[in-house]
């Protein structure tokens, strides 16, 4: 592994794609967790730039770390990575210079092309994939790319169809927060260049102030090894997470299909696109992905697609399960399995449909009328 010392401008400023795998999990990170700490630490390196001769910080502060296997070159496309550890650091700054430049351009500021340089590939096509600097997983690049070509909270709003009353989307309420939190310290004192010396004060915080340790993968590491081991710690994944890396990985490595380099893509998208990207009308908890939407089990809530798999691992298996041990229980019964991978995301597939069914019946079928049941069942003890 080669590690290197970057400022987020400097990993931002050349022309270069960081794209998430589609088997890593989608946006995650929220206010109280995550957004806070990082506007905090983002808003004390601006005010250090604005107090300083030198329009730098005395020291520098360190945002953590981020692991990339870059990719090989074709012909003249612009240069790529694969985000193994950090994606939601990475997602969540491109999230807060987007909100800054869009704050930078609708005041007028001198410096909103250069924060502008820093969110999208310019010599890239507008609106095309590659002219993004960060591409999320699959579940998230919709709302990415109206979150990048909005242009103010009030636009972004309305393309989504949200109010500002809604329970927004993480991603969506990312960008709300941080350009709230934007304009309150630029406008703090009631002065127009007082509004682009704060605007330059955070673009000078990104240049100098703010680092983060950027390891890139050399040819003999393995990317699976490191992504399994690197999250073991922090915000835990979710089981089907897990088991969303592992199935893919293995598609991705699969030498009957060595010739098709989207093998893995066409499998994702014919069998697990679901599970990432059907929305429900509005947001639970700031959730709006149907499988990620949690249901109680026992004395516990467990995502819809956690449970599902749970309960699809107990039929196949036969065996008593805890719940607390499904990706482990998942290795140990596809290790033993001679199921082909198609077969058995075909079979995972049809049968989530059914289990949808159940959770969420349409209509006054009989499944409708199970689950009416079971309700009064519970309610009358």
């Amino acid at each position: 592994m080669k590690p290197d010392k970057l400022s987020i401008y400097d990993l931002f400023q050349k022309d270069r794609r960081y794209v998430v795998p589609l088997y890593q999990r989608a946006y995650v990170w929220n206010e109280a967790e995550q957004w806070e700490p990082l506007w905090d630490d983002i808003q004390r390196q601006a005010e250090a730039c604005m107090a300083s001769k030198t329009g730098s910080p005395k020291r520098s502060h360190f945002l953590g770390a981020v692991v990339l296997n870059v990719q090989k070159i074709v012909g003249s496309a612009v240069a790529r990575s694969e985000i193994i550890d950090g994606q939601q650091r990475l997602t969540t700054l491109q999230i807060f210079i987007c909100a800054l430049r869009d704050f930078a351009t609708s005041n007028s500021s001198v410096h909103s092309s250069k924060i502008n340089r820093l969110t999208l590939n310019e010599d890239e096509k507008a609106g095309a994939d590659s002219s993004f600097k960060v591409w999320p997983t699959n579940a998230d690049r919709s709302t990415f790319r109206l979150i990048l070509s909005a242009k103010t909270p009030e636009a972004l709003l309305k393309e989504s169809g949200l109010t500002a009353k809604s329970e927004l989307p993480r991603m969506i309420g990312a960008y709300v927060y941080f350009h709230s939190q934007i304009t309150a310290f630029a406008t703090s004192v009631d002065d127009p260049d007082s509004v682009d010396r704060h605007i330059f004060g955070l673009f000078q915080a990104l240049r100098t102030g703010l680092q983060l340790v950027v390891i890139e993968l050399e040819e003999n590491d393995d990317p699976q090894v490191i992504f399994e081991t690197l999250n073991a710690r922090g915000q835990p994944l979710l089981p089907s997470d897990l088991i969303r890396n592992t199935v893919f990985q293995q598609a991705a490595a699969d030498p009957e299909h060595a010739a098709n380099e989207h093998y893995a893509d066409e499998l994702y998208a014919k069998y697990w696109h679901h599970f990432d990207n059907d929305r429900i009308e509005n947001a639970i908890k700031g959730e709006t992905r149907y499988w990620h939407v949690e249901e109680r089990q026992g004395r516990l809530n467990r995502p819809r697609i956690d449970l599902f798999i749970f309960h699809f691992l107990t039929m196949k298996t036969g065996k008593e399960l805890a719940i607390g041990q499904i990706f482990q229980e998942f290795r140990d019964w596809r290790d033993d399995s001679n199921e082909g991978l198609e077969a058995f995301l075909s079979e995972l597939k049809r049968y989530a449909s059914i289990f949808r069914s159940l959770i969420s019946p349409v209509g006054e079928g009989r499944a409708a009328t199970f689950r009416l049941h079971c309700c009064v069942e519970v309610l009358h003890g």
